[in-house]
């Protein structure tokens, strides 16, 4: 028989909604993404009542409950983003706005508490500048005010961050530095990742006229409003973070916003041209997220793969992208075979992003399903933040401590997976300044980096966000009528965008937008040795994919060739009827017990 089980498929007209486990199939409707709401952990208590409920919750039913919500579609977030240049800059057209303008007038409002009774109705402005320009720049003092997470297991962590700005502080302000002579004072505020706790620190340090540029914020969620507020104070920030779609549209809300390591979206380019190479136009998503209960906003994952779908999408107009969110903190096994059984059903390729152990569980599960062994299968995992210079990176794959079993399996699983991330330098000055940082690290900020670790990409950026503003402000000064007087940050703005330059990470492209023009490697697991390597570099400058001269990919299931998107006979068999064999790795897929999936039917456009 030929029929893919039709007893556990069940497969209805496109006027049904998905059942669980979901398959979020873009349904074109508009929403906005807010990137002001989300709070962490520590305020997280007051967001709703009765959370002690949620805890009494089977796996499979959060997991149903939490894949069925709205909140999660990634078309949501494409639909409101691909038509922002649609929308209205009020600045740009005031006519809109003449009846607002007319109640607002500074002389004659009151502008103190007053007896509302007895007074005129007009509105005084707001007056964002609170002090007056306090920077030190005549007595050769710049500040930094460094905002971020105290927590050693974020990617961006005071811990991690502090030894790399200590250490460029001293680099710039050398003889042969931009700012010879000079002194770089730095102040620091544990910003748990609170859209809360970032945005008061950040006050404070506007407020005692603390910072002449902010490092950081490296969590979204912390940036944006701090990023907000940056641009009427005209004072840069300068992140490792931020890489969300929204941060890429600087007006009117991230003036000040300097990008250090590029986008979201520029991985998203990188990731089609990949596609485009193997003539894959088919794909699924299978990703983490927060649960929207826990008062976390929406994930890294979320975030990445909204941007990679916006940039997908806008090249095949009119197709579908199935995307599966779920939440890695109460996800099994059982759940993610029925997961990937749904997707098996509609993509050939799929994309992934999680927590390393989890992409792990994710693979081991593939291989029982027999997703590797066909061959059929291709994993792309997103690993944009992961240190691939580091012994453990590239045996991701291997745990210590788990079974030589699985770790065997883990290994032979892991042939099916292309991973994407952020190239690593190999320089000897890179590998002695990641010595140098670790050694800082460990002996006066009490973090010890992992055996064999080196400091990721991201993190060193920031020591080039250092150098960038020290190099626009010398910059800023020998272009000033007159140096020892005040400065308008935003002039440094100016300075600091559209400049290239050689930093600790590589050659620094900084576009017009204040983004960084970010390359991308595409890494595959060599069987000889079963360690991930470099097989093509995707270059942003010129926007071309460079494959590396005797290095070939090599395919799961022993192939000499990348698999289709789409299989011979097609998704459930029904282009194959007189052929079993032709569809054998699927009908194994849909025999696997549990309750029924029921899927949107896509009807091509």
């Amino acid at each position: 028989m030929c029929d893919v089980n039709v007893n556990t498929v069940n497969i209805k007209e496109n006027t049904d909604i998905y059942k669980s486990p979901v398959s979020n199939t873009f349904n074109k409707e508009k929403s906005k993404i807010n990137l002001g709401q989300s709070t962490s952990k520590v305020h997280e208590k007051n967001l709703r009542k009765g959370r002690a409920s949620l805890q009494e919750e089977s796996v499979e039913e959060k997991s149903e409950k939490y894949a069925n919500s709205d909140a999660q579609d990634l078309d949501k977030y494409y639909n409101y983003y691909k038509n922002k240049e649609e929308f209205i800059n009020t600045t740009e057209y005031p006519k809109n706005f003449l009846l607002l303008n007319n109640i607002y007038d500074n002389v004659r409002a009151i502008g103190y508490p007053h007896d509302l009774a007895s007074s005129p109705y007009f509105v005084k402005r707001t007056n964002f500048n609170l002090r007056p320009e306090r920077h030190q720049f005549d007595e050769k003092i710049v500040k930094f005010g460094v905002l971020l997470s105290a927590d050693p297991t974020q990617v961006f962590s005071l811990a991690k961050v502090l030894p790399i700005v200590e250490m460029a502080a001293v680099a710039v302000t050398t003889e042969d530095g931009p700012l010879p002579g000079w002194k770089i004072l730095v102040d620091y505020r544990d910003t748990r990742c609170s859209s809360v706790d970032g945005p008061l620190a950040a006050f404070e340090f506007y407020v005692n006229g603390s910072a002449d540029a902010f490092i950081g914020p490296g969590c979204e969620y912390v940036i944006a409003p701090v990023a907000r507020y940056a641009g009427p104070w005209r004072i840069p920030v300068l992140t490792a973070g931020g890489q969300a779609e929204a941060f890429g549209y600087k007006q009117p809300s991230y003036q000040t916003l300097t990008r250090m390591m590029g986008s979201y979206t520029q991985a998203g380019v990188a990731i089609r041209k990949v596609f485009e190479e193997f003539n894959w136009r088919k794909l699924g998503m299978l990703y983490h997220n927060n649960d929207p209960a826990s008062g976390k906003g929406n994930s890294p994952c979320y975030l990445t793969l909204s941007a990679v779908f916006s940039v997908l999408l806008k090249k095949n107009s009119g197709s579908s992208i199935p995307n599966i969110p779920f939440d890695e903190t109460v996800t099994n096994t059982t759940v993610i075979k029925e997961l990937l059984t749904n997707l098996s059903l509609m993509t050939r390729i799929v994309v992934v992003c999680a927590n390393p152990s989890t992409v792990r569980e994710i693979m081991l599960a593939a291989d029982e399903l027999n997703m590797v062994s066909s061959g059929e299968y291709v994993f792309f995992n997103i690993e944009l933040f992961s240190n691939l210079a580091s012994a453990s990176s590239k045996e991701p794959w291997k745990i210590e401590g788990d079974t030589e079993e699985r770790n065997e399996r883990a290994r032979r699983a892991y042939s099916a997976v292309l991973t994407v991330t952020s190239p690593a330098p190999e320089k000897k000055e890179y590998l002695e300044f990641s010595d140098k940082v670790k050694d800082l690290a460990a002996t006066k900020y009490n973090y010890t980096f992992g055996k064999g670790e080196m400091v990721s990409t991201f993190v060193a950026a920031f020591y080039d966000a250092v150098l960038l503003y020290a190099l626009a402000l010398n910059d800023t000064l020998s272009q000033s009528a007159d140096p020892r007087g005040q400065l308008d940050g935003s002039a440094v703005i100016r300075n600091m965008w559209n400049r290239t330059f050689q930093g600790i990470t590589g050659e620094v492209i900084i576009d017009a937008n204040g983004d960084r023009v970010a390359s991308y490697s595409l890494l595959d697991m060599n069987p000889n040795t079963s360690k991930f390597e470099v097989v093509a570099t995707y270059i942003a400058a010129n926007s071309s994919l460079q494959f590396i001269a005797n290095r070939p990919i090599h395919w799961a299931g022993g192939r000499t060739t990348p698999p289709p998107d789409t299989p011979e006979c097609g998704f459930d068999g029904s282009l194959c009827p007189d052929n079993c064999d032709a569809e054998e790795g699927s009908a194994q897929l849909a025999d696997i017990p549990g309750p029924p999936i029921y899927l949107e039917r896509t009807i091509p456009v």
